[in-house]
């Protein structure tokens, strides 16, 4: 069964809101650049712990019972990324060039397909475990942080590179 799921995030805000029905049912506070993120959602609270610069995986803990519940890893590129959830296997990735679209596709065919614009969006969510929503949106902005990071690095090159 399709869920309708809408997200708010302001401009200099670490926190997206997600909401059905007009009604709030979950958030995630995502600090830029920092190894801990936590969520919840219909109840379910979550931590997201990511490991390492180089190669980096991200835990997905359940905070109630602080077991590991799966793990996020990215593609080489920073577009695609797979998470290992609960004993299954989806696959995130970006469907446009914008990376305004984006969508997790499970053994089930697509879980989740999403569009959004700077600080909103719309989540179409078709499946039972709705930890995918946070693991979706927190991907996504983690994505935006690397790209971030990479452009900024890249800045001092191109100065030197046109002097």
């Amino acid at each position: 069964m399709k869920t309708l799921y809408n997200w708010k995030k302001g401009l200099f805000s670490s926190t997206y809101e997600i909401y059905t029905n007009n009604r709030l049912v979950g958030t995630l506070k995502d600090k830029a650049f920092c190894k801990t993120s936590n969520g919840i959602i219909n109840n379910h609270k979550y931590i997201f712990q990511t490991t390492s610069l180089f190669k980096p995986q991200t835990n997905i803990i359940d905070a109630d019972s602080q077991k590991l519940i799966g793990n996020i890893s990215y593609g080489t590129w920073m577009t695609k990324a797979t998470i290992s959830l609960s004993g299954k296997t989806y696959h995130w990735q970006y469907d446009n060039a914008w990376n305004t679209k984006w969508s997790i596709l499970g053994p089930d065919g697509i879980a989740l397909q999403s569009q959004s614009k700077t600080s909103s969006g719309m989540i179409e969510f078709n499946s039972e475990n709705d930890a995918l929503i946070l693991c979706g949106l927190f991907i996504t902005n983690y994505l935006l942080q690397m790209t971030v990071i990479i452009v900024a690095a890249m800045v001092p090159i191109w100065t030197t590179a046109i002097n």
